[in-house]
């Protein structure tokens, strides 16, 4: 596995703080609005149904917790498997446990690091996390990564909408993972749609 150090500038890697796997960090969450806009800085990413969840390893004991703390360890076990699998010694993902379409079963799609190998990422900017998290893990079944597409965040949501999706989450990549409501995370949902046939009468 490579170094952590290796993987950033000096100028990113005087930003990571050593210290002891935390026992909780309350994610950050995001705000909706009905606002679309494109912007180079921002990243766009699919908005998830399922269930929130911070995903946990220390050694080869690994376990998952919802959103609201509440401990999800033995509703996912498979997906708990292959978390204790992965390479590094200890970390905390961010990501959306989803039913696997077609497929059966629950996959994690993980799309923050949060903590790895001994380091705080909190200070990180969003890209230089997301790029952590997919040079250090093993992206398999149940395990997947979460990829984004950058700046085109108007035409993204559109395609999203046309493809059935919930909508899209627009987050600044400039940004540290702020703990709590934040407008660096926005939310575009896709609003239903019904088209309908609307009758009338005239008077004879």
């Amino acid at each position: 596995m490579p170094l952590l150090n290796d993987l950033l500038s000096p100028e990113m890697a005087a930003r990571l703080r050593p210290g002891a796997l935390p026992e909780w960090i309350p994610p950050m969450k995001a705000t909706a609005t009905h606002r679309r806009f494109s912007d180079k800085e921002w990243i766009y990413e699919r908005l998830l149904e399922g269930e929130r969840c911070l995903a946990f390893k220390s050694g080869n004991r690994a376990w998952l917790f919802s959103s609201g703390g509440g401990d999800r360890t033995s509703r996912y076990g498979e997906i708990r498997r292959a978390l204790a699998a992965q390479e590094p010694h200890d970390f905390i993902m961010d990501g959306q446990a989803v039913p696997a379409a077609g497929e059966g079963g629950v996959a994690f799609h993980a799309f923050d690091l949060l903590y790895v190998e001994g380091h705080s990422l909190l200070r990180l900017p969003l890209r230089q996390r997301k790029s952590l998290l997919l040079s250090l893990f093993r992206f398999e079944r149940p395990l997947c990564y979460c990829p984004h597409v950058n700046e085109r965040g108007v035409d993204f949501h559109e395609e999203a909408c046309a493809k059935g999706w919930k909508g899209v989450m627009a987050k600044d990549a400039r940004a540290p993972y702020l703990s709590g409501r934040s407008k660096k995370w926005i939310k575009f949902k896709c609003l239903p749609r019904q088209e309908a046939v609307v009758g009338g009468y005239t008077e004879p």
